[in-house]
């Protein structure tokens, strides 16, 4: 039985022994074990960031978000671009279309400017054309006028030779040459009055001097013509009182006529 007993001992004894072996290679296994639990938890059991392959969910909204921010700016741009694009062609289009209606603008004043000028140069000459052919009517009238009053002033000598007086008649005659004189001086005038008419900015205003020009000129040959008519009438009255026949002195006006222009 004490030898049973021994036996037992032994074999309680080597397995504690073995357990003991067992137990001190374990714990380098279990303490390694720990060291990586703890490095994943922390000492307060915090989490700490550990090396993985697959990124975590704020990398992929933060990568995300990158990706959307550089859509954004190239949809930006392109917008940016093509609104400068739509303006420049805006701009280009406008100007083309203002140049164009400048030059339309342009070309109607030129025709306009050019009708002018003709329809200003076409008065022009016909008032240089009436102008001409009044002074001529004029001028002839005015040279009636002038022979009538030597023819007359001839006979008024004679009478006066043979006593007959003559002082109203003399005074009529020399009003009568007046007016000659006034009319020849406004017909001197015509010509310059025309070319102010023609070169003028205001032919309108230059125009009326014309016709000023005319309308004296008129005035002094019908002044002239009656003096004349009233000259020849005392002439005869005077040398009806002294019952001196003067059937050679000029009768009436000698078919003088008084010109008109007709304006």
């Amino acid at each position: 039985m004490s030898q049973t007993f021994k036996q037992r001992a032994r074999l309680a004894l080597a397995g504690s022994a073995a357990a003991a072996i067992l137990l001190a290679g374990g714990i380098p296994f279990a303490f390694a074990h720990a060291q990586e639990e703890t490095s994943a938890t922390g000492e307060a059991g915090t989490a700490v960031p550990t090396t993985s392959i697959k990124p975590t969910a704020k990398e992929l909204r933060a990568k995300i978000e990158q990706e959307l921010k550089i859509k954004k700016d190239a949809v930006n741009a392109a917008r940016e671009n093509l609104k400068t694009k739509v303006e420049t062609e805006r701009n280009t289009l406008k100007a083309k279309v203002e140049t164009a209606r400048d030059e339309a603008k342009q070309k109607i004043q030129t025709v306009k400017q050019e009708a002018k000028e003709r329809l200003a140069q076409n008065a022009a000459d016909r008032v240089k054309k009436h102008v001409e052919i009044v002074t001529r009517r004029l001028s002839a009238a005015l040279d009636r006028l002038t022979k009538l009053a030597d023819r007359l002033d001839s006979r008024m000598d004679k009478l006066e030779e043979r006593g007959v007086e003559l002082n109203r008649a003399r005074t009529l005659l020399e009003t009568a040459r007046t007016e000659i004189r006034n009319a020849r001086t406004a017909v001197a005038e015509l010509p310059v009055a025309v070319a102010a008419v023609i070169t003028s900015d205001n032919p309108k205003e230059s125009f009326a001097k014309v016709r000023e020009l005319v309308s004296q000129t008129e005035a002094s040959v019908k002044k002239a013509h009656k003096a004349l008519v009233d000259a020849i009438a005392a002439v005869k009255a005077a040398a009806g009182a002294k019952k001196i026949e003067v059937n050679d002195a000029p009768s009436g006006t000698g078919g003088t006529e008084t010109p008109t222009s007709n304006q």
